[in-house]
């Protein structure tokens, strides 16, 4: 596992898909109690990407989050890899950023 966020620290990073229409989980990455976790699909992007908890769910049409281009969603997770992603394609990329409570 990832060492947890520190006060003060943000991550950001951005993922792509190895192989779209496949269901990948983020990372082990511990969040602190507080942080705010969200994910953009970047606006120049040409495809959605999607979010659900579990591989059939990111693969499910009625169970996942859709992000078009441009679109966020912010969530409170105690871990990133609580989260699985899908895509469009393998190209488009999705931004997440951990921010420190305000």
């Amino acid at each position: 596992m990832r060492s947890p966020l520190v006060t003060n620290q943000i991550l950001f990073q951005t993922y792509t898909m190895t192989t779209a229409g496949t269901g990948q989980q983020f990372p082990d990455t511990a969040i602190r109690d507080g942080y705010k976790t969200v994910f953009k699909n970047r606006l120049g992007s040409t495809g959605n990407f999607y979010l659900g908890s579990s591989k059939a769910n990111v693969e499910a049409t009625a169970t996942r989050k859709v992000l078009e281009a441009g679109e966020s969603i912010t969530v409170e997770i105690d871990n990133l890899n609580r989260v699985w992603r899908d895509a469009d394609n393998s190209v488009d990329r999705l931004e997440v950023t951990v921010l420190a409570p305000s």
